[in-house]
């Protein structure tokens, strides 16, 4: 089993808490001095064990860590014995405020937390867990059916989401009522439309928000770009589904696939 030192400061005790749940959650064994230190112990060889036992350090960096000479030593040990140090960042911290000895580690910010809970995750365990617990994950395959307006069809959106905020997939048109019936009537009679039927680009960017996803896209069809700026809300029924408003007033869902 992985296991992590979680160095902190006593202000900072309910972030502290909160993934330390998260970590045991996904079956990662969790040192917090509040639940391994009792009554009698010598608390800084007690620390110290704790970092020799635990394979990564997670130091949780605020403007009250900066103050705190027991977070100073926990790191130092650390870092001397060569564990993996990941840095969370909380609150207006950015890596300038690391010690210079830190400064080069990728950290991790509370600035979006579910999307930071997940890069912890990996950061942990190396990748995220197939039952993960805890946390909402929004890498992967979503797809999205928008309705045209005038119910000529469906545009069919699937689209990957990347853990570089990339976004990369397809787009192509189901249709229906008379616009498909044309469409039957002209290829029977030989006519080529092969060009309204086949999949096109999509590219663009995504961000995430609690319960929200914005997208940034851009779609490539028929000799021409065109830009679609979205914010989807998670629906209260199903994590993995959410709910948006296409520019023009389109009501879609957006779902995951795997």
């Amino acid at each position: 089993m992985v296991s992590v030192f979680i160095s902190h400061s006593h202000k900072d005790r309910i972030i502290a808490l909160k993934l330390h749940d998260i970590l045991s959650q996904n079956q990662v064994e969790v040192f917090l001095d509040q639940e391994e230190i009792i009554a009698g112990d010598d608390l800084p060889i007690k620390l110290m064990e704790g970092i020799d036992h635990c394979s990564k350090f997670l130091i949780l960096w605020s403007k009250h860590t900066q103050k705190s000479n027991w977070v100073r030593k926990e790191w130092e040990y650390a870092f001397k014995s060569m564990k993996r140090i990941i840095p969370y960042l909380i609150g207006n911290i950015t890596t300038s405020d690391l010690p210079d000895a830190l400064a080069n580690y990728v950290c991790i910010t509370d600035e979006d937390q579910e999307y930071g809970h997940s890069e912890l995750l990996k950061a942990i365990l190396g990748k995220i867990p197939e039952n993960v617990r805890g946390v909402s994950f929004y890498e992967g395959n979503w797809k999205a059916k928008v309705e045209a307006f005038d119910g000529s069809g469906t545009a069919i959106y699937q689209l990957n989401l990347r853990s570089n905020g990339q976004v990369l997939g397809t787009v192509e048109t189901e249709y229906s009522g008379p616009t498909k019936i044309a469409i039957e009537m002209a290829r029977s009679q030989g006519i080529d439309l092969s060009h309204l039927l086949k999949k096109h680009p999509v590219e663009g960017k995504w961000s995430l928000k609690p319960g929200t996803i914005s997208l940034d896209l851009t779609v490539r069809a028929f000799g021409k770009s065109s830009q679609y700026k979205l914010e989807i809300h998670q629906s209260n029924d199903d994590e993995n589904v959410f709910i948006g408003i296409w520019p023009g007033g389109a009501r879609f869902e957006f779902w995951r696939i795997s």
